[in-house]
């Protein structure tokens, strides 16, 4: 039996043939007596951490164990001064509904929306933003040249969704051709509709994202109508 608390797995390890557990300190194990049952052993530390990775692997195979113990996914909206309330909201409902595991954790710009279930700031020192993307597993993000970079740069899985105008999120749609240039290339999974980002999560796990030659996406982009539109 797995010990979770608001989503997130915490080193303690039940062991159904012991009963009950306790936690300690110092990933010992600690027999207690119990009338009438066998004895209780809780495990927390290293051991426990090891005991339960094994115990996800034994239940639910070594993807989705390994998904669901240590998944890191980071959600970014970018700098522009509109909102995407769109993307957080979604986000907010996969996540409440169990759709998308993990630790979530969202850069929410000038959003007005606020998710019950995952934290959130509106802005990140660069250091602290870039070292976000290298360590998460899953990146969602606007379809922004700058963010799209640094996952590409990184070769990271990510799902691009692009700002629309008709929502007052840009100030036009540029974005959806930049989402033509990610979808062309290989860089990463597109979801054109809030709606799709359920969908592309699903396709993530055998999602590898293509080795594109370092460059501006501007440039990339241009590349891209020159060769498809003979612009």
């Amino acid at each position: 039996m797995l010990n979770a608390e608001n989503g997130v797995l915490k080193n303690c390890v039940c062991r159904p043939e012991y009963g009950s557990c306790k936690r300690t300190d110092g990933g010992k194990m600690k027999p207690e007596k119990g009338e009438g049952k066998k004895n209780r052993i809780s495990i927390t530390g290293a051991k426990a951490a090891a005991i339960l990775r094994q115990e996800l692997v034994n239940a639910k195979g070594e993807n989705n164990a390994q998904r669901e113990a240590v998944q890191k996914v980071f959600v970014s909206v970018g700098t522009h001064p509109q909102q995407f309330d769109r993307l957080l909201r979604e986000v907010d409902r996969l996540a409440g509904t169990g759709k998308l595991s993990g630790r979530v954790f969202a850069q929410s710009g000038v959003s007005t929306y606020m998710p019950k279930n995952y934290q959130c700031t509106p802005f990140l020192p660069i250091s602290e933003f870039n070292e976000r993307i290298r360590e998460c597993d899953i990146f969602i993000t606007h379809a922004g040249e700058g963010n799209i970079g640094i996952a590409k740069n990184m070769g990271k899985k990510m799902i691009c969704v692009p700002r629309k105008k008709e929502y007052g999120e840009h100030t036009n749609d540029h974005q959806l051709e930049i989402c033509d240039v990610v979808s062309h290339t290989g860089m990463g999974l597109v979801a054109l509709s809030s709606a799709e980002i359920e969908d592309r999560l699903c396709e993530l796990p055998d999602f590898n994202p293509a080795k594109v030659p370092r460059g501006n996406i501007c440039d990339l982009l241009s590349d891209y109508v020159k060769r498809e539109l003979g612009w």
